[in-house]
């Protein structure tokens, strides 16, 4: 069930790097000038002096825009990576939730602390009531979150059935 978890959130992160790149230039206002994707938590530290826990968090920048896409199971392991890393996480602008599991959502936490009100991307109705401090908007169709940054809809398949 991880894997299939994991091939979810990439399939996710490569949709929203490849629509915001294939943007037809006449229709488009913004043209890609940079992309960066930092993981910030997961079981496998990629560089000495970071925390691992058993989830997901990776930190994007696509031009100017910085958002959060999960936020891992602990929020000390989410502050202690960003601050190794370098980044400023009340600089984010949105974060996207992939699913509904703690080991995606517990730092959420962290984020209602120093930054309430955040916009928080969510696949389905049960996790946007978990996320009321903050300000849950519920992804029912593919959807554009910022200039060119898309999120898709819920994918399902034949183990994941449809709420």
């Amino acid at each position: 069930m991880r894997w299939i978890s994991l091939l979810i959130i990439l399939l996710n992160i490569i949709t929203l790097t490849i629509v915001y790149t294939l943007k037809i230039p006449e229709t488009s206002e913004k043209y890609i000038e940079s992309t960066r994707l930092v993981v910030l938590m997961d079981n496998n530290p990629y560089k000495q002096g970071l925390k691992t826990a058993w989830g997901l968090s990776v930190h994007v920048e696509i031009n100017e825009t910085r958002l959060l896409f999960d936020t891992g199971p602990d929020p000390a392991v989410l502050k202690a990576n960003a601050e190794e890393l370098g980044i400023d996480l009340t600089k984010i602008d949105f974060v996207v939730i992939s699913h509904a599991h703690g080991d995606h959502t517990n730092g959420l936490k962290l984020l209602a602390s120093i930054k309430p009100g955040i916009s928080v991307y969510v696949p389905d109705e049960g996790l946007a009531r978990y996320v009321r401090s903050l300000r849950p908007i519920r992804v029912n169709d593919t959807l554009e979150i910022a200039g060119g940054i898309y999120v898709i809809k819920p994918l399902y398949g034949p183990r994941l059935k449809r709420p």
